[in-house]
């Protein structure tokens, strides 16, 4: 039963699915696949998916590419992350 409780412990954070799911909506408005996003920032597939289902939070270096490949300010996408204050 621990290795089951370990298994399933997530942590509780405020952004973590907000930003997936505002990622997934803007990346299709956009016309990308996840894979095409993936080829296209550098960033691995799995990794995207991951962060778009909100099992893990974007580093500095992906909300840099989304920004610049989705052409989303990255101020926005800091907000969003729950990384930054929106004022």
């Amino acid at each position: 039963m621990a290795a089951l409780s370990q298994a399933t412990t997530t942590w509780d954070y405020v952004g973590q699915h907000t930003f997936g799911s505002h990622l997934k909506r803007e990346r299709s408005r956009r016309g990308y696949s996840r894979h095409s996003l993936s080829v296209t920032t550098g960033i691995q597939e799995r990794r995207l998916m991951d962060i778009e289902i909100g099992k893990e939070m974007p580093g500095i270096h992906d909300i840099q590419a989304f920004s610049a490949v989705l052409d989303i300010p990255e101020s926005e996408l800091l907000v969003v992350a729950g990384y930054v204050k929106k004022e």
